[in-house]
């Protein structure tokens, strides 16, 4: 996440549409209603109010941008004691709370959202860095692949794709799959 991340309460103004947002804002008598107004519209709401339907608008467009992977997002979960990356597929079903920096679906939950303009980076940038990142592990040959993938994730973020990651595995290990060759990071000396 880039340092100049900002709390999902404060995301409006950087990632609404500005002319929409304005419009929005005028329906309620401060911006701290209308925050809170936006956080507590229903996902699939039928409502046809003029306040409710640009905040449908103005919600689309920025979970549509998270899950593009143009915006990024990280956030606090019960699992984990560090700040996390969201994964951009995640978006499909949470919803944000801006009111409360938080954003839930179900049983997965994130408090703490912090947002940001993703860098887009090139498929083979992404590919090369984290064949790199696996090569200086040392006890890379030794995790479950599918220990590596979440130890990827939280390293390079959402720009990190699962199709990424394989061919970076692929490209280390030379599997596409299962777990690395024990002997696979010792010298020819030591066997």
């Amino acid at each position: 996440m880039n340092d100049d991340s900002t709390l999902l309460y404060d995301a409006p103004e950087s990632f609404f549409d500005p002319a929409v947002w304005i419009q929005y804002l005028t329906q309620f008598p401060n911006r701290e209603v209308a925050v809170y107004a936006l956080s507590v519209l229903e996902p699939g709401s039928g409502d046809q109010r003029p306040c409710a339907i640009l905040a449908k608008y103005l919600i689309d467009n920025f979970r549509k941008e998270l899950r593009d992977g143009k915006i990024g997002a990280t956030g606090l979960c019960a699992l984990k004691v560090d700040r996390v990356p969201i994964p951009a597929e995640r978006w499909e079903d949470l919803w944000p709370d801006f009111s409360k920096n938080r954003t839930r679906f179900g049983s997965m939950a994130f408090e703490y959202v912090r947002v940001s303009k993703t860098v887009p980076l090139l498929a083979s940038d992404i590919i090369e860095s984290c064949s790199l990142w696996l090569r200086q592990r040392p006890d890379a040959g030794e995790s479950p692949k599918k220990v590596l993938i979440e130890e990827a994730r939280e390293q390079f973020g959402n720009v990190l794709t699962t199709r990424d990651f394989d061919s970076a595995y692929k490209s280390v290990f030379n599997r596409r799959r299962g777990r690395p060759r024990r002997n696979m990071w010792r010298s020819d000396n030591s066997q």
